[in-house]
């Protein structure tokens, strides 16, 4: 029986071992449990206190403005309206002040919003209206209501403060309070580090802390009650289990391991000391024997030399096992920390790429709150960042653009739909609207859940007026080429039906029209070729040695005729003897005959229009001036744009791209060109050109 029990004695030892160690693990989990909980009461506690505090230091603003108009005569409106905005200005969370008379009419209001709030807290003043009659009547103290709805300032509730002289009510003083504003002043994410708050008005969650805190299970809550003037409100406090507790302890886990690993050896090392015992046993048998059974003992000596030959192999293969995990191990850490290194420079990368993007981008939480916002859509939009974040997207969009945000952002959070381009309107800081196109991605946890969306916002005002102009240059193209060439069809079919009932005067006369006219529709063609060449970069110039006045005298000789036509003078003031320049004659034909013509359009009956040239500092200048209605001084700086017709010549046939086409030109030619107009008196455009050397 004894050989028996000694045979077992290392597992017993191991598990009697290993018994006692899972006893202590579990009385200190047990005792870690008790401070978790012990601690979350604790914090119960704080938060509990902290909330009435606070809360009282704003509904003593009230009382004091009660007590003040029980101690004296009733004060006037603006005494009152004062102290009301002195409280609504000090103590966040107020929505608005108001005073009922005893009958119970509101009467005054002083909202922390605006004016036009007023109609809004009357509705909610007799929704509630009830409730005050049951505080003011029959308690005659300070009472609170229920959560309600305050309209479009979202939850909130009400404090009565009634006001008695004697035992005469003299009305009461109304507080509105905004839930989410005020509990955020109050319990901030950091009051409680590592645990979460809520708290409930009944069975209705009104607020949580963080917001992203998961409601545990009852194990780990512990709750409290806040009496809020007869309306109790339940508050929960837990702690965060995946976020790192400051008083948490591995102690149990270090005792669990430590035992097991205590209770292995030690059953190991009686079960050692047993077979030692019986070799030793052996041993002593052999050498009382030795004389008899040299055999045996040689036997045995093989034997410890095989068991030692084997422990040997054993030590040798361990030693060999724990230096492969020592290699091992060194490797994990090299690849962690490499893995680490790698995400800290994929952090550094994503936030350069977000601080530094001259688009706008911007994550949502999955109910439209703004979380992040970069400098880029800060300067897309002017609102600061600190403005943004924690506004809902719909803050900053009309209600159209809004109400498409929300159902496609829906849409894409379930999955109905994959992320896409959206184009929509936002408010800019100063009022204006400027249009933006959204390219969304969805954000995910580990398990691929969404999380929220990150957009990627872009300005696309230029693309949009680009897209204007050239609806207006489409319009401007048809228009301008079917006028002349409806003129060209009726005098042809003029022509055919009278032309031998015409006199010699009046067919020349006709067909010098549909000259004209097909000479204006050569000139729209020319210069929309000339467009295309200007936007492509494909204009080519042949330069040569010019003489500017010479190429003056050309231009204006060929509309002398049409100013004589139109009663105008055509003036020439060339100085003599200047230099050539190099440049391209059919390019500057065209630079100058544009100017000359446009002064012919824009110059009344009986005006003046002068060609003059100079030249000044190494430069010669041509210019033309006319005696026309001139520009106004704020379109002097967009006169040269595409498309761009200036107020004057709204009346006049044209295309907008003469000017545009005339710089182009000059500019090629390494030179520039200015305007000089005055109002009602006349316009100067001067040609610079450089002198060829």
């Amino acid at each position: 029986m004894k050989k028996e029990l000694s045979r077992f004695l290392p597992w017993l030892v191991g598990l009697g071992l290993i018994a006692a160690t899972l006893s202590l693990w579990y009385a200190l989990t047990r005792q870690e449990t008790a401070n978790i909980r012990q601690m979350t009461a604790v914090e119960v506690a704080i938060v509990k206190n902290e909330l009435l505090a606070r809360m009282q230091a704003r509904i003593l603003g009230l009382v004091r403005m009660a007590r003040r108009w029980e101690s004296g005569v009733q004060p006037t409106h603006e005494e009152w309206k004062a102290e009301a905005e002195h409280n609504l200005s000090n103590f966040s969370g107020y929505w608005a002040i108001a005073w009922a008379d005893p009958a119970l009419s509101l009467w005054w209001a002083v909202s922390a919003e605006n004016e036009d709030a007023t109609r809004e807290i009357n509705f909610v003043f007799h929704e509630q209206r009830r409730t005050l009659i049951e505080a003011v009547q029959k308690r005659q103290e300070v009472a609170a209501t229920h959560v309600v709805n305050l309209g479009t300032a979202g939850k909130g509730f009400l404090v009565y403060v009634p006001i008695f002289h004697g035992d005469e009510c003299a009305g009461v003083i109304i507080g509105f309070f905004r839930l989410q504003e005020l509990l955020n002043s109050i319990i901030p994410t950091d009051i409680v580090p590592g645990y979460g708050v809520a708290l409930f008005d009944g069975p209705e969650q009104i607020f949580r802390v963080p917001a992203t805190a998961l409601l545990p299970d009852a194990d780990w809550s512990q709750d409290g009650t806040i009496d809020l003037y007869g309306i109790p409100w339940r508050l929960r406090v837990w702690p965060q289990l995946e976020a790192p507790l400051p008083f948490g302890s591995a102690l149990p886990e270090v005792v669990l391991a430590a035992g097991i690993t205590l209770a292995v050896l030690l059953a190991l090392a009686v079960l050692l000391a047993q077979q030692a015992r019986t070799q030793a046993r052996m041993v002593t048998a052999v050498n009382l024997e030795l004389e008899y059974e040299i055999a045996d003992r040689k036997r045995a000596e093989d034997e410890v030399r095989l068991l030692n030959d084997e422990l040997e192999q054993r030590v040798t293969e361990r030693t060999t096992q724990l230096s492969q995990a020592n290699v091992g191990l060194e490797q994990e850490i090299t690849t962690r920390a490499r893995i680490e290194r790698d995400l800290r420079e994929s952090e550094n990368r994503y936030r350069s790429l977000f601080e530094n993007a001259t688009d706008g981008i911007a994550s949502f939480s999955p109910d439209g709150i703004i979380s992040e916002a970069n400098p880029g859509l800060e300067t897309m939009l002017g609102w600061s960042r600190r403005d943004m974040v924690g506004q809902h997207y719909n803050k900053f969009c009309p209600p159209a653009s809004a109400a498409l945000l929300e159902e496609r952002l829906r849409r894409y959070l379930a999955g109905e739909e994959s992320p896409q381009l959206i184009e929509a309107e936002a408010f800019r800081h100063d009022g204006g609207i400027v249009p933006i196109e959204i390219r969304a991605s969805l954000l995910r946890d580990r398990d691929g859940h969404p999380t929220g969306t990150l957009a990627i916002i872009r300005d696309i005002s230029a693309r949009k007026a680009l897209e204007q102009q050239r609806g207006e240059f489409l319009a401007m193209l048809t228009h301008d080429i079917k006028s002349p060439l409806s003129v060209v069809l009726g005098y042809a079919d003029l022509l055919l039906d009278t032309g031998d009932e015409q006199t010699a005067e009046e067919r020349e006369q006709d067909i010098r029209r549909l000259r004209e006219n097909v000479r204006t529709v050569f000139s729209l063609v020319d210069n929309y070729l000339n467009l295309s060449q200007v936007e492509d970069g494909r204009l080519a110039l042949h330069k040569e040695s010019v003489e500017l006045n010479t190429l003056l005298t050309q231009v204006g000789q060929r509309y002398e005729t049409e100013a004589r036509q139109r009663n105008i003078k055509l003036k020439f003031d060339l100085q003599q003897e200047l230099p050539p320049i190099e440049g391209d004659p059919l390019a500057l034909n065209r630079v100058l005959g544009n100017l000359l013509y446009n002064a012919l359009k824009f110059t009344p009956q009986n005006g003046k229009i002068t060609v003059s040239s100079s030249r000044r500092n190494g430069e010669i200048i041509a210019s033309v001036t006319d005696t026309g209605p001139g520009i106004p001084s704020e379109e002097i700086p967009s006169l040269f744009e595409k498309y761009r017709r200036g107020s004057t010549g709204q009346n006049i046939e044209g295309t907008g791209l003469g000017l545009f086409i005339v710089k182009a030109l000059v500019e090629a030619h390494g030179g520039r060109i200015e305007v000089h107009s005055v109002p009602q008196r006349g316009t100067n455009f001067s040609v610079i050109l450089p002198v060829l050397h």
